[in-house]
């Protein structure tokens, strides 16, 4: 704890990069129906205009008053320059920017962060130019069944709302009202610093970010809604150019669930050898994709059953989704599936966190969901201790069908023949910008 920020370094000197991530609680939480996607146009113009307080060249701090502007030229050119990716993440309880860069340039990087986090100018026409291209890609976009699966398990709260918010919503937002949100939102709450790879990081926290982050009003407190459970099955319908469907069951965030039984159970049905993925699309051909994924969220979170079925035989994919739901719930759990399922996790969540910037996301979404950072360090040691009795016992209470959501894409009658995946927010990676790789 420094001045208020919540810091965590992980030191990994396997490669010569650094990742830095600066987070805030809230955003898309705190949005309504007038401002829907507000957090995420606000992300995508901060580092478009910012006023900085350092001489990179020199690398000191330049004295108030003295400050000069950085374009969003400039501060591609600076990225550039330090051998730097720089992505926001705007999920559903927390948003914030990560930043990879070579690890000889991170005193640098930190301190451009920093000046975007802080003090970014939301220059009007840079506001237009990316409201712009947010309203292109709402237009354009198809919907996610995922999301329309949240919306028949929450109905209108917040999580039912996709990240880019509405149309409607987007194109009233102005630079003074995203001004606005930034003063609401990072203005009153020190940041979450999460440093991993190539670097000693308390001397990061130590020199600038203890420096950096001062606040004359902070908000300890935050009000929200607490979703609750449909009283039956739901389902919310819209078209695409390609049919999908995902069924969804919500868990509620007040009751205490070990999220890994979850990535066993997901791992068990459309992971490698996975009874459902082989019985729908390898066995019988009822559908193209069919995937699984565990949605943790502070209020409520989710496990989700997707697919993009074939034109034909719906109906009957719906049905075998049910006749394996029923069988994790009644039991008993074969132990050589359940190892099977717990290797296959183990396996992929290491997958996932190769990458430095993946690690420090992950390190993220624990801490905001009120659990500690060090857990995802000893995933493999508590999937170990898991039995068929103890997944069978989750899998009873939660996955129960007659408390289902359905979200449900109707498409022509001829799919496409590479179907689009009906992801959810945690597996989409959106560019920041096409300069941004």
């Amino acid at each position: 704890m420094l001045h208020g920020a919540r810091a965590y370094v992980r030191v990994d000197q396997s490669r010569p990069t650094i990742a830095m991530g600066l987070f805030f609680h809230g955003g898309r939480l705190f949005e309504d129906e007038s401002n829907y996607g507000i957090t995420e146009l606000m992300l995508r113009t901060m580092w478009r205009s910012v006023k900085s307080r350092w001489d990179y060249q020199t690398g000191e701090e330049v004295p108030r008053g003295q400050e000069v502007t950085l374009s969003a030229e400039q501060v591609i050119m600076k990225l550039e320059q330090l051998g730097g990716q720089l992505r926001w993440v705007n999920e559903p309880d927390f948003f914030g920017f990560i930043l990879h860069v070579l690890s000889r340039n991170q005193d640098q990087a930190l301190r451009l962060l920093v000046d975007i986090v802080e003090r970014p100018l939301f220059d009007e026409t840079e506001v237009q130019r990316a409201r712009a291209e947010l309203l292109y890609e709402l237009r354009h976009r198809s919907p996610r069944p995922v999301d329309l699966a949240w919306r028949a398990l929450v109905g209108e709260h917040v999580y039912s709302v996709p990240p880019w918010g509405r149309v409607e919503t987007v194109e009233q937002l102005t630079p003074e009202r995203l001004r606005d949100w930034h003063r609401q939102t990072i203005g009153r709450q020190y940041p979450l610093v999460i440093i991993v790879g190539d670097t000693d990081g308390s001397t990061l926290i130590s020199t600038i970010i203890a420096r950096q982050f001062h606040r004359r009003e902070i908000q300890r407190t935050f009000r929200a809604q607490i979703p609750q459970l449909p009283p039956a099955p739901r389902q919310q319908t819209a078209t695409s150019r390609t049919p999908a469907l995902a069924i969804g069951f919500l868990v509620p965030a007040h009751q205490v669930v070990e999220r890994e039984i979850f990535d066993v159970i997901e791992q068990i049905l459309v992971g490698p050898g996975g009874q459902l993925t082989e019985s729908l699309r390898d066995r019988r051909g009822l559908a193209y994709r069919v995937g699984a994924r565990f949605d943790p969220r502070a209020l409520a979170s989710a496990f989700f059953i997707w697919m993009t079925p074939r034109a034909t035989g719906q109906a009957e994919a719906l049905a075998e989704v049910r006749r394996y739901v029923q069988r994790l719930v009644t039991g008993p759990m074969d132990e050589e599936m359940v190892a099977l399922g717990i290797n296959a996790a183990i396996s992929a969540q290491r997958d996932r966190l190769q990458a430095h910037p993946a690690r420090v996301l992950a390190y993220a979404r624990r801490a905001f969901l009120g659990e500690r950072p060090v857990d995802v360090e000893h995933y493999a040691e508590r999937l170990g201790q898991l039995t068929g009795q103890k997944i069978h016992a989750v899998a009873a209470q939660y996955l129960k069908w007659e408390r289902r959501g359905v979200g449900r894409l109707q498409g022509p009658s001829r799919p496409r023949t590479t179907p689009p995946s009906p992801v959810t927010d945690s597996e989409e990676h959106r560019p920041s910008s096409a300069a941004f790789r």
